[in-house]
């Protein structure tokens, strides 16, 4: 049930697969607020239980309860989060505009209908390879029954609440989620997502490689909620292969440093839990008709492979890291 904590901590709502809670949490854990996390099982349904909907009509997490206070949307709850506790840093300066200009940017990335449009839908036109938790077939079919028919369940749901808040929500994101249908059953519209995603990644990459800018961070030299927020959709992309096409092997050299150095920070490594499913991983395999044929979950690498791997991609950050510090130095 919904409530506070005897000792007065704030409550987090959210579940471990959503990009928006891992976006919370890492602001959380940066922060160091003392906080009590409760997982909401959303793939059994538990956030159209009545005590959920009475914290957020829409039936989404995260959902931050801080005591009467009910902070819904992740940009919103990481405002709230900087607000309340400003130590040891602010995530959301105000003599930095550049941050809340690239939370506006990032937030406009339909992230939900890359993640379901690449992995359950049009994985063997997209990427080679799927990660944890999307490397488990079953999650990939129930996910795709769920959003051909999750219209027809929100307005069942929504019947269910009638003349309360959740009613007209819920009847509302079922008609958001009929209205981009087309993203996920036409391989041409995620295609065109995809394409837009590069234009914004590009803008990033000329970001982090200007002469002017200062530390290693999206913004400067302090680690903000313009990061937070990047670094999670990074994580995504990363889950669902799309790595390789977006900066590795020297696409975008700039943002594949960044990546190696942001996935290290503690917070997002205790936010995300990436190093526990290193290992766990789908290849897609794509026969003479261009359908994919997923090989069995691997184990992955070996030991000594993941060692070597981790030695390469630190070793990028050290060098290239020298480099911006050289050039830095260079226009002064």
């Amino acid at each position: 049930m919904a409530g506070v904590t005897d000792d007065g901590k704030p409550i987090l709502y959210y579940n471990e697969f959503s990009g928006p809670s891992r976006k919370v949490l890492m602001a959380l854990y940066e922060k160091r607020v003392d906080f009590k996390p409760r997982h909401v099982q959303i793939f059994d349904g538990e956030q159209f239980n009545d005590w959920f909907l009475a914290l957020n009509p829409r039936g989404e997490v995260p959902v931050l309860q801080d005591g009467d206070n009910i902070v819904v949307e992740s940009t919103q709850i990481v405002d709230y989060i900087d607000s309340k506790y400003g130590h040891p840093y602010l995530l959301m300066p105000k003599d930095n505009p550049k941050v809340k200009e690239y939370i506006s940017l990032f937030d406009g990335i339909p992230l939900f209908a890359i993640t379901y449009g690449v992995f359950a839908f049009h994985a063997e036109q997209t990427t080679d390879v799927l990660r944890y938790p999307y490397c488990q077939e079953a999650l990939r079919i129930n996910s795709k029954h769920m959003i051909i028919h999750k219209p027809v369940l929100l307005r069942e749901e929504a019947q269910k609440h009638r003349g309360k808040p959740a009613e007209a929500a819920l009847r509302q994101k079922a008609r958001d989620l009929e209205s981009i249908r087309e993203i996920f059953l036409e391989n041409d519209k995620i295609h065109g997502i995809l394409y837009n995603l590069e234009v914004i990644l590009d803008k990033v990459e000329a970001e982090l490689d200007s002469d002017d800018r200062l530390g290693p961070w999206l913004c400067g030299t302090t680690f903000s909620g313009a990061d937070v927020t990047l670094i999670s959709i990074l994580m995504r992309l990363y889950q669902l292969g799309l790595d390789q096409r977006y900066w590795k092997g020297g696409v975008r050299p700039h943002l594949a440093v960044y990546q190696e150095l942001a996935f290290r920070r503690p917070s997002v490594v205790k936010a995300t839990k990436w190093k526990d499913y290193e290992g766990k991983f789908l290849v897609i395999a794509r026969d003479t008709n261009g359908s994919a044929n997923g090989n069995s979950e691997s184990s992955g690498m070996t030991r000594s492979e993941s060692v070597d791997a981790a030695k390469v991609g630190l070793g990028a950050v050290l060098l290239l890291g020298g480099i911006y510090a050289c050039k830095k130095m260079m226009n002064k």
